[in-house]
């Protein structure tokens, strides 16, 4: 058993630390408990840094990209004529809603729960990180409903 001395010194070592502990212990069974102690650590640290740092922004941006061009793409089917309201800029080559009215939004959020009902069996399973998406620019107006069996 590990005294409560050694327990802290674990947690407070160093990844390279740790290994080198490992590395010096005599009995093969310590070895393999220790070895796998500092293996979980250590992957669970650099897991919880890839998600927190890489992943997760980079989701919001994806989504957000997702809804932008959605959006664009049904207003413009709405109209074949080009609205100045739908602008894109040179610079980004992205489009830029300046106003979207509440009727055009909930015709495309409708167009959205239309076109996820045709193509995606069953309700959307939460919980829902509401707010990673409300930064990637969709509120609950958006899949809440969507959450609920449909009865046809």
């Amino acid at each position: 058993m590990n005294s409560e001395a050694e327990i802290k010194s674990e947690a407070e070592e160093s990844l390279i630390e740790a290994a080198l502990r490992v590395l010096n212990t005599a009995d093969p069974f310590q070895k393999a408990r220790l070895g796998d102690s500092v293996a979980t650590r250590w992957l669970q640290g650099a897991i919880t840094h890839l998600l927190e740092s890489v992943i997760y922004p980079e989701e919001i941006t994806h989504c957000a990209a997702g809804v932008r061009w959605f959006k664009f793409l049904c207003l413009r089917a709405k109209s074949s004529v080009p609205r100045p309201e739908i602008l894109i800029t040179p610079q980004t080559g992205a489009y830029k809603l300046e106003e979207d009215t509440g009727e055009e939004n909930a015709e495309v959020i409708q167009k959205f729960h239309e076109t996820v009902r045709e193509y995606f069996r069953g309700p959307l399973k939460p919980p829902f990180n509401e707010v990673a998406r409300k930064a990637a620019g969709f509120g609950p107006e958006w899949y809440e409903p969507l959450a609920v069996k449909r009865v046809n």
